[in-house]
């Protein structure tokens, strides 16, 4: 089966994002933090000086273009005075649609999304929810293979966010996806959907630092993500010695390391450890998820 997300050591033009060698299978993948550059890249608005990234298979700066890949930016910018039908099929139109199958195709997304009642409304009188439901049923317009959403969730209210989270799956309906949020643990709604997920993967302006499932990064206590220099191994070895459960998924280049403390031992071994094999510290933060089932987000 192909994997969701291949990157090859891509290097982005105007950003110093390091992804390195990573694969990463679906069908939801969850990316926590500074993964800006990538949809920037899906979008058209950056390119590679190097290396690769593949989407379920295609080259990533192409799958957008293609109709391989759905896209909604968190800051999708769509005309004020346009009503809502005609952003839809205006751009169901740029996908080479026929007249009538764009407009057939607006009015399928927009029932998708419970938008109908919406279509005569212009975009600029949309509360912030039907704009994001709007650039979603955008994505969806095409019938893409995988769906590529930047943060959805931004911005919205807790009613909004907790909508939002019971109508991603229908939108999903199967297909492979990457989400991304701006942290974790965020808000409920957020989280409540992020549980779903096959695997999260956490960057920086670093590039890769951490990687696992909600499952292994619920279980404990508490969790560290840690970006080293040089020395990984011997350091996963030492804490390993030291009490903390070294997760196996290796991250920021084989440099990355996620660390469960279920003893509650803190970062002091940690730090310990990390100058006795002389492995210098570049990254180090605490991860804390909820250990099981959120509860309902209260009604406002």
């Amino acid at each position: 089966m192909t994997a969701l997300l291949v990157c090859d050591r891509p290097r982005f033009l105007g950003s110093p994002l390091e992804l390195g060698q990573l694969e990463a299978d679906g069908p939801l993948l969850v990316l926590v933090g500074g993964w800006a550059p990538l949809f920037q890249l899906l979008a058209g608005r950056l390119r590679l000086l190097g290396g690769s990234i593949t989407i379920a298979g295609q080259s990533a700066e192409r799958a957008v273009a293609s109709g391989h890949a759905g896209l909604l930016l968190c800051d999708a910018p769509f005309p004020d005075g346009w009503q809502l039908a005609d952003v839809l099929r205006q751009s169901a139109a740029l996908l080479g649609l026929s007249g009538r199958m764009a407009a057939r195709r607006a009015r399928e997304a927009a029932a998708e999304l419970g938008l109908t009642p919406l279509l005569g409304r212009t975009y600029g009188r949309l509360r912030p929810l039907e704009r994001r439901l709007t650039g979603l049923a955008v994505a969806l317009l095409g019938e893409p293979a995988v769906l590529a959403l930047e943060e959805p969730f931004r911005g919205l209210e807790p009613s909004a966010r907790a909508e939002l989270a019971a109508l991603l799956p229908r939108a999903l309906r199967g297909r492979p996806a990457l989400v991304s949020v701006a942290e974790l643990p965020g808000e409920v709604e957020q989280d409540t959907f992020v549980q779903g997920s096959s695997e999260l993967l956490f960057a920086s302006e670093l590039g890769l630092v951490a990687r696992g499932s909600y499952a292994e990064l619920a279980a404990a206590t508490g969790n560290y993500r840690v970006v080293v220099l040089r020395h990984a191994d011997e350091l996963g070895a030492r804490l390993s010695e030291a009490g903390y459960q070294v997760l196996p998924r290796r991250a920021a280049g084989g440099l990355g390391l996620l660390l469960s403390d279920a003893s509650s031992l803190g970062t002091g071994p940690l730090l310990e450890a990390a100058l006795a094999v002389d492995a210098p510290i570049v990254e180090l933060g605490p991860i804390k998820l909820h250990p099981g089932p959120l509860p309902a987000p209260a009604a406002l």
